[in-house]
């Protein structure tokens, strides 16, 4: 299991996505304000998505969040959202 300090470390993307609409982007983990020690699986738990609204409930799990092999360098400027993801 990864943390988000861990993707900071390596430089790689944050991939977060919502089923419920499709809405699908990469994060830049230095950007965001989660603790370095938090498990990239616990963020999904308060996350809501910016696109539709929905939003994660107990025992239902729409907007996702992973860890990636992808560093943040290999995507365009352009292409890495740079704002707090919502929760």
């Amino acid at each position: 299991m990864s943390t988000v300090g861990e993707l900071r470390l390596e430089g790689l993307a944050l991939e977060v996505g919502c089923m419920n609409c499709q809405q699908h982007g990469f994060y830049d983990p230095a950007s965001l304000s989660y603790p370095d020690d938090m498990p990239v699986d616990d963020i999904a738990a308060g996350l809501t998505c910016k696109q539709c609204g929905f939003a994660n409930k107990p025992g239902t799990v729409m907007v996702w969040a992973q860890a990636t092999k992808h560093r943040v360098t290999e995507f365009p400027l352009s292409f890495i959202e740079k704002q707090t993801i919502g929760n």
